[in-house]
């Protein structure tokens, strides 16, 4: 929904400049670190370390809080220069508020514990206001069928009040379900269960058609989920703008798993629907099985009602998971409503062994999903999100965010909202969008790129592979001698002993 007319390059690759000293290795339990020696190490500029699991008395590394924004207000306080290793010139987001300066990431209970009340039919399509169908009909005589919609300005009434970043991690509210993976020794145990995660994260979406914000450059968003005595952490950034790319990772080294991914958003107007593009992948890796990789691609988003009925978003196209060190792999078609008859968010799918049918899989995926296995007389129930609890979602608390933070980023915006006042919706959402030109308008100026804070390319410019800076820190296996708890401060994960902990909070009190 962004009218900007300037291009800038996909993002820059930055090492992240943490060369690490620290034995990470270690298996021997560390002492408890007295509330003086976190206090002295936090003060140090030696207590550089990037993640993974913490030496005693390092408790975080100070260059994630080096900058204070003071005034997000300034454009200049918002965004420098930094000059990569490879000599690149980018510019990129400056540092901010992004846990304590004498501790780590205080997260809160931000979507409490709940039960999905799922209901279908009616429920999945909603109808135009009477006062909006006027915009709504101007937007669709500016539209051509296939003309992308990256250019055109879309009314705030159809914007989901929460950024696509926060989005994208509705995928991992049943995170609780992909714990259980790791767990099954067949590889088609593991397959049949992942399915199940996978079918499970789709069926969260508001009424009708609503889209959520695009993100700026440089935004980010982090969120936690507590799960057996764990905690997975989602991290995701908006590393490119042309084109609109967003990268995420996803880290529960006590569980045995860590997942990266990047998702480029295309969108265009079919004629008498809008189609919204996922053009990515999602890299799901389980330690405890040799780094067994899961490699997960998404369905497509369309819009239809515009023109004539009521609005609905349906999921439409094919998907896939697969698992080269197995063999296992899964196929899904998700099926959008035919115009005459038929019914809404059918899939339909096989799981398969090297090329040969195991099971099949089909039904509703925001109702029930059955799996039937070869050989077997009888379906059994793979996934049914009606009456299942959704875990709560943490977020750090707003104190901490950094200006640039989902949340705090779009409050304006989501407040207008969610008080039916599309005209400061607009003016506060146009103010957002003006920043991100300014940024695009110094980069071309000074000949410059953009580069990303807490993911890297590996890839090319022209092939991009977005991966998590830190990802090596989640090579270590997890070692309960010494480390009992993943704390996360600036974007990195770290492993820590609950003395460890303590110490930091005696320091900050």
């Amino acid at each position: 929904d962004d009218d900007d007319d300037d291009d800038d390059d996909d993002g820059g690759d930055d090492d992240g400049g943490d060369d690490d000293d620290a034995d990470n290795n270690a298996s021997a339990a560390a002492p408890a670190a007295s509330a003086a020696d976190v206090a002295e190490a936090l003060g140090k500029d030696a207590a550089a370390y990037g993640g993974g699991r913490l030496p005693d008395g390092v408790v975080v590394d100070e260059s994630s809080v080096e900058e204070e924004v003071t005034d997000p207000d300034d454009d200049d306080a918002l965004v420098k220069v930094v000059t990569l290793d490879d000599g690149t010139v980018c510019l990129t987001r400056r540092n901010g508020h992004e846990g304590r300066k004498d501790g780590f990431t205080t997260f809160h209970e931000a979507i409490p514990a709940s039960v999905a009340l799922v209901k279908s039919g009616a429920t999945v399509t909603t109808e135009v206001k009477a006062e909006y169908k006027s915009v709504a009909g101007e937007i669709l005589k500016q539209l051509r069928p296939g003309m992308t919609l990256s250019k055109v300005t879309l009314p705030t009434f159809i914007l989901e009040p929460r950024s696509i970043l926060e989005k994208l991690s509705d995928f991992m509210t049943h995170n609780d379900l992909f714990l259980e993976v790791p767990k099954l020794e067949d590889p088609f145990d593991r397959m049949k269960q992942l399915v199940k995660f996978y079918m499970s994260g789709f069926y969260i979406k508001p009424e009708g058609v609503k889209k959520p914000y695009n993100p700026i450059i440089g935004e980010t968003f982090r969120c936690m989920w507590e799960v057996d005595g764990t905690r997975s952490y989602w991290l995701a950034e908006q590393v490119s703008h042309h084109p609109p790319v967003s990268a995420f990772y996803v880290q529960n080294r006590k569980a045995g798993f860590f997942a990266t991914g990047a998702i480029e958003f295309r969108s265009k107007f079919m004629g008498t629907y809008a189609a919204s593009l996922l053009v990515g992948k999602f890299r799901l890796t389980l330690k405890d099985h040799d780094d067994e990789e899961y490699i997960l691609t998404m369905p497509d988003a369309h819009a239809k009602g515009f023109i004539m009925g009521p609005l609905v978003m349906e999921l439409v196209g094919k998907a896939t998971i697969d698992c080269p060190a197995t063999g296992m792999s899964a196929e899904f078609e998700f099926k959008g409503k035919p115009f005459f008859g038929g019914d809404y968010n059918c899939v339909s799918g096989k799981i398969k062994e090297y090329g040969k049918t195991r099971a099949t899989v089909y039904g509703k995926w925001d109702e029930e999903v059955f799996i039937e296995e070869v050989g077997s007389k009888s379906k059994q129930t793979l996934w049914n999100p009606t009456g299942q609890m959704r875990l709560p979602m943490y977020k750090p608390v707003p104190e901490e965010q950094h200006p640039f933070e989902s949340n705090r980023l779009w409050r304006h915006v989501t407040k207008a909202i969610d008080d039916d006042d599309q005209v400061v919706a607009t003016e506060q959402k146009h103010e957002l969008e003006q920043e991100q030109r300014r940024v695009h308008k110094r980069m071309e100026a000074e000949g410059i790129r953009w580069s990303p804070r807490w993911f890297t390319n590996v890839g090319t410019e022209d092939e991009p592979d977005w991966v998590y800076k830190w990802i090596d820190k989640a090579q270590p296996g997890w070692d309960p001698a010494a480390e009992d708890v993943e704390v996360e401060r600036g974007g990195r994960i770290y492993g820590v002993k609950n003395e460890q902990l303590a110490a930091a909070a005696a320091a900050s009190a």
